[in-house]
């Protein structure tokens, strides 16, 4: 059975919603290596940040 058309609203905005975490954790990663961190240091905050962020969207999005 083949789709066609648009995806469901619902998808949409999942899709933006992962494209809003990934700035906001490309964001962070920045601005803790212009703080002065070091790159893996700023990595894992991010990952720590987007797995939070990540969370409390899904929750949000009821997934």
């Amino acid at each position: 059975m083949m789709l066609s058309g648009n995806p469901p609203p619902h998808v949409n905005l999942r899709i933006k919603a992962t494209l809003l975490i990934l700035l906001f954790v490309l964001l962070f990663v920045v601005t803790l290596l212009v703080l002065g961190y070091d790159l893996w240091t700023a990595i894992v905050a991010a990952g720590a940040v987007g797995l939070v962020s990540a969370e409390i969207t899904a929750r949000l999005l009821g997934g």
